[in-house]
């Protein structure tokens, strides 16, 4: 810290991958935050937003998971949760009347009232990462993600639905896809496209495209993407 506390410095290594070593300098400013939403003990992971704005969702590192009025700041509801993989890779969702919360991690997904706090569905799973969750009025909320951790031959991209009194319904299974080449899995707001970033062998990873319902395969025509494109997003 700086003597007048108002910067902040640290060091960091080179991570193959990841960033390249460097110093970096943040300026410390007080008040300048619009709301604080507080409860959680650990540090904050994740957050989410409700369709209507109505609630404000995070995760922390020790497996808290907290929602917030999202106009007045007050904390609902506060879950401790079972710990899964790791909670960067974690998903929420809220329904489309921002009744009702899942969420998705490690060996199992959650469902909430928001009204109670009640428990209100539970479907187990092996343990997996990369999760992806979206819900669709007057359907089975979906579940995208990677099983079984850690990474082995048979581990795939999976689509499940969510059906009532804890079912799973396999939609479809990603195979031939190298599990330690994946480096995520996203699936757009309303489940109709997946995009996978997969590591070519000696390459930056490169953007793939699924519908998000079926598993088929979405070609991406090369005489619109840029030259060298790599990590894909969907926006």
């Amino acid at each position: 810290f700086s003597p007048d506390g108002r910067r902040i410095a640290f060091g960091s290594p080179s991570v193959k991958g990841f960033r390249a070593g460097a110093l970096d300098v943040f300026r410390l400013d007080e008040g300048r935050d619009i709301r604080s939403y507080r409860g959680l003990t650990g540090v904050i992971e994740k957050t989410w937003l409700s369709p209507s704005g109505k609630w404000v969702a995070a995760l922390a590192q020790n497996w808290q998971l907290g929602v917030w009025d999202r106009a007045t700041g007050k904390a609902a509801f506060i879950w401790d949760l079972p710990a899964g993989v790791t909670a960067d890779n974690s998903a929420v969702a809220f329904d489309e009347n921002d009744t009702q919360v899942l969420f998705a991690g490690g060996e199992r997904v959650t469902r909430w009232n928001l009204t109670s706090g009640g428990r209100t569905g539970s479907w187990e799973l092996p343990l997996g990462f990369n999760d992806n969750l979206v819900t669709r009025p007057g359907k089975p909320p979906l579940l995208v993600r990677r099983d079984p951790w850690p990474p082995a031959p048979q581990t795939a991209i999976r689509a499940l639905e969510l059906e009532p009194e804890g079912k799973l319904t396999e939609l479809y299974k990603l195979r031939g896809i190298d599990a330690n080449a994946v480096e995520d899995a996203n699936l757009f707001t309303d489940g109709r496209v997946l995009l996978v970033n997969i590591r070519a062998k000696g390459r930056a990873p490169r953007a793939h495209l699924f519908d998000g319902l079926t598993g088929k395969p979405i070609a991406l025509d090369p005489g619109v993407l840029p030259p060298n494109y790599e990590y894909g997003r969907l926006t």
